[in-house]
């Protein structure tokens, strides 16, 4: 509080100062959220891209509805 009343003494706008620290707080979060969003699409695809050379099918060669629904869940 003592931080508070010298800054608003010295001419500094509290208001402002609020706004700024809970701007750069959300900011932190976000970057925590994303990154959390990087890792978890990293251990997906890792895990999705071992598993999608034991399925046959993929390898196979022929064009058949269950080949393309397979594919088009490894391109996503």
């Amino acid at each position: 509080m003592a931080r508070l009343r010298a800054f608003k003494s010295n001419g500094g706008n509290v208001y402002d100062l609020f706004n700024k620290r809970r701007n750069e707080q959300l900011k932190e979060e976000r970057i925590l959220k994303l990154s959390k969003k990087d890792i978890n699409r990293k251990i997906i695809s890792k895990t999705a891209n071992e598993l999608i050379g034991n399925i046959p099918i993929l390898s196979d060669g022929r064009m058949t509805g269950l080949n393309t629904l397979l594919k088009s869940f490894r391109g996503a």
